[in-house]
């Protein structure tokens, strides 16, 4: 089956409102178009909620579509509703922008559709296309929520469910891949976000002069108390003892409390923050930094873990983000000593001990970031990414 238009449905795409939203997706549609498929997106908004988006506009040869549906997928219906009512949500959604989404579908003539995320759209979707014979694959990053399907629960029905009439489930992580397999889902498959190898000039790019000679531990992420960024001050500030040239450099907007726990690090020149770092900034930090650590829990992916990576950066993240079976666990005696430390969530000790590893053995860390780099060269590819996509409708069933 030849591939030569694709309709890539999903709730989070970047727009001039949300330039930073799910930078990934905008990767993939690219690495797609670069493959010569025709992409279109296709991101409905809010009734009423999309005020500067426009309804369609062409980026780089890549077709957006925002049509406004009676539809708001907030956190609410996401994470509360959904779980537990996963057939009224799709329900309420085919309702809702099926007759909107079925004239894109006529106008486009996709050879293929690919959605995110698998819930609402995979149940949805055999509604919405009605008669139409296209194929569809779904992709999941909710790694969190997969891991905790309860068997027998509606949420296994549903999944199971968009795993009988989607060609693939496609996950972000192996390990949910293997959670969905145990529950009867036959169709699962890994496909891991990509990310792109950084210029190697902004890689050479000097650091700062203040911090000449200093060991960076770096965090960069919007402020949610999930991020751990309480747990990494507090292990920081016992982990850097003896090591007085580490500085920890935060790159987000602390609340009050966790200020206030930042200022005496700060007045000694042991911490410093940046506030929120605009995007074209990230990757610099990255590559000065030594360690990249956010110890966040219920991460359903983490990007951010491959970027910094990517930057030749060895990153500390918890063991139930999406990207943790990714990383090759330091170990200090073994030929490669890895690329990174994984540690339980809000587990300060974890961190005291993998941030005392890094500070201990700095001459280690070049080679683990050259191994970071190679897994994402190798592995974490736009066009690997593309490529599995575009294999899974060719073998379509």
């Amino acid at each position: 089956m030849s591939i030569d238009r694709l309709l890539f449905c999903t709730f989070a795409y970047p727009t001039p409102r949300t330039p930073d939203l799910m930078r990934q997706h905008r990767v993939l549609a690219h690495a797609l178009r670069d493959r010569g498929v025709e992409v279109t997106v296709v991101k409905p908004l809010t009734l009423g909620r999309g005020g500067g988006v426009p309804i369609r506009a062409v980026e780089d040869g890549v077709e957006c579509v925002c049509p406004r549906l009676p539809f708001p997928f907030t956190s609410f219906v996401k994470f509360r509703l959904q779980p537990q009512r996963p057939g009224l949500v799709a329900n309420w959604f085919a309702l809702a922008g099926g007759r909107a989404l079925r004239r894109e579908i006529d106008r486009v003539r996709p050879d293929a559709i690919l959605a995110h995320p698998a819930l609402p759209w995979g149940l949805a979707m055999p509604t919405i296309l009605k008669e139409r014979r296209v194929p569809f694959a779904v992709l999941d990053q909710a790694a969190p929520a997969v891991m905790g399907i309860e068997p027998g629960s509606a949420l296994q029905d549903a999944y199971r469910r968009v795993g009988a009439s989607a060609e693939r489930l496609f996950c972000v992580g192996p390990q949910m891949v293997e959670r969905l397999s145990s529950l009867g889902i036959d169709n699962a498959a890994f496909l891991p976000n990509a990310i792109r190898l950084p210029d190697p000039e902004l890689l050479r790019r000097p650091r700062p002069a203040d911090l000449e000679g200093k060991f960076i531990v770096l965090s960069l992420a919007y402020y949610y108390r999930r991020k751990g960024f309480e747990e990494l001050v507090e292990a920081f500030t016992t982990a850097a003892q003896g090591h007085p040239d580490a500085v920890l450099v935060l790159g987000t907007q602390p609340p009050p409390a966790l200020a206030e726990r930042l200022a005496p690090l700060e007045r000694e020149g042991r911490a410093r923050v940046l506030g929120r770092v605009p995007f074209d900034e990230v990757l610099p930090w990255m590559a000065w930094a030594d360690v990249f650590a956010m110890p966040s829990w219920d991460e359903g992916y983490g990007n951010v873990y491959g970027e910094a990576l990517a930057c030749g950066t060895p990153v500390i993240l918890c063991d139930d983000a999406g990207f943790a079976p990714l990383i090759d666990r330091f170990d200090a005696s073994a030929e490669s000593p890895g690329t990174g430390w994984v540690v339980r969530p809000k587990s300060v000790p974890d961190l005291v001990d993998a941030l005392g590893q890094g500070l201990r053995h700095r001459d280690m860390l070049t080679a683990m970031g050259a191994a970071g780099q190679e897994l994402v060269g190798s592995r974490l590819t736009a066009a690997s990414q593309a490529t599995t996509v575009i294999d899974a409708f060719q073998t379509a069933r």
